[in-house]
Parts: C-alpha cells; structure tokens; sequence
C-alpha cells in the first residue's frame, strides 16, 4: 500500500494537504509548520522531512489505540498518524480528516482515522510493506 501526502498550504500555524491511497486522494491531513524559529525539524515543533517511510502498527500509549508509525524518521522518532483536528493536537505527528476547513484546521478526524486504519491493517494483514511518501 502506498501513501502519499502532498503537502499543499502552509501557514505559520500549519501545514495542510491532501492524502492518496494507492494513487487515489481519500483524506487530508495537518501537520506542524516547516520552521520553528528559523530551524527546519524542530521535535515537537516541526513536521518531519520529506521522504520515503515504512508505516508500521504500533499501540500508541498516549492516545491508548492503535496507530501507524512512521518509522526511520531523521533525528525524530514516535511519529504517529492519529486524530486530531488542529495543530495544537499534535506534536509533530501528522492529522487525518475527511475534510479541510482552513490553513490550520481539518475536520471529521475520526471518521478519516477510521477508515484509513481499515486500509491499513488489511493491507497488513495481506503481508503488504506499507509506505508513505511526503513531498
């Protein structure tokens, strides 16, 4: 299976673009901004580079659910997807919602996460690697 975010709006606030599942645009996501404080990557400030990662199931003991990790993030680790509707939900993870309200908000979080961790976890189940790209 493979994800790919496109990150399409940024503000100082946040990022936000839209996800595709194996080619077809499903969801949209937010994410922190690039910069925080002039430094790209800041932990808990900062999305995470662009690239190439492998997505794996982990139970995620702050949320208390099952979540995807992304994994072989560059000086960063516990990168989750999970819900969230606003910026001030993540600290560097990245949100899915079924709908983009603004610059810096998503909305139906829960329903988008929903869906997406059906995806996921059967692709799992059907022994695929599963990939996320972020441009």
């Amino acid at each position: 299976m493979q994800v790919t975010i496109a990150r399409l709006w940024k503000s100082d606030l946040a990022i936000t673009g839209v996800v595709s599942v194996d080619g077809e645009q499903k969801y949209f996501e937010l994410e922190l901004p690039e910069l925080f404080e002039g430094q790209p990557n800041v932990p808990d400030r900062c999305c995470i580079p662009a690239g190439t990662y492998n997505l794996t199931r982990y139970l995620s003991p702050k949320r208390g659910y099952f979540v995807p990790l992304v994994n072989d993030v560059p000086e960063r680790s516990m990168i989750e997807l999970h819900i969230g509707n606003y910026p001030q939900d993540t600290d560097g993870c990245i949100l899915i919602g079924e709908k983009r309200i603004n610059d810096a908000e998503i909305g139906e979080s829960e329903i988008a996460f929903e869906s997406f961790m059906g995806e996921f976890e059967s692709a799992l189940a059907a022994g695929e690697t599963v990939t996320l790209m972020l441009s």
